[in-house]
């Protein structure tokens, strides 16, 4: 009910939110409903243009919170291989903006951008080959806590690869 009455001016003032102000909106707005991610939605895909729009500006923790967002639209989106290629969904339209903000990115962040990419199956040769240079130089000061992390998405990242190789026989 908040966020049904808070909405319009939410959606009309998102563009000039600040980083983490912009995500806690959102975030509370979608685990609350309030904002349904849908292709055929138009709060969700005025939300996500002003996202993609503002990719430039966000800080890399917010833009990684935000990618966060990417894991639920896969569920409803671009089911269509074309479509999932075309990269017209939250992802493919800011990974160019991840990619040049790698170099900010603390190693928690880094980690999170790949568990997104891998649970969404998304992401170049180009993005992997440069956030894999990122997390190589980040390496020796990792916690135990991002270490586990890091190893599920490498295994993760393995049984897609095991499983595409299966299905190619």
């Amino acid at each position: 009910m908040f966020f049904e009455k808070c909405k319009p001016k939410f959606l009309e003032d998102l563009k000039y939110l600040k980083d983490e102000t912009l995500y806690k909106i959102l975030w509370a707005s979608f685990k609350a409903n309030s904002i349904v991610i849908s292709e055929n939605n138009l709060e969700w895909i005025s939300v996500k243009t002003t996202l993609i729009e503002k990719a430039k500006d966000l800080s890399p923790k917010t833009l990684c919170d935000l990618l966060l967002l990417s894991t639920k639209e896969k569920h409803v989106n671009y089911d269509d291989p074309d479509e999932k290629e075309s990269g017209n969904d939250f992802f493919g339209s800011v990974e160019s903006e991840i990619i040049l903000k790698m170099k900010m990115m603390s190693l928690d962040d880094l980690i999170n951008v790949l568990w997104s990419a891998l649970e969404i199956e998304r992401g170049s040769p180009f993005f992997y080959e440069t956030l894999e240079n990122e997390l190589s130089g980040r390496i020796r000061g990792i916690k135990d806590e991002q270490f586990e992390t890091l190893i599920s998405c490498f295994a993760k990242d393995y049984d897609i690869r095991q499983d595409a190789a299966k299905s190619a026989h």
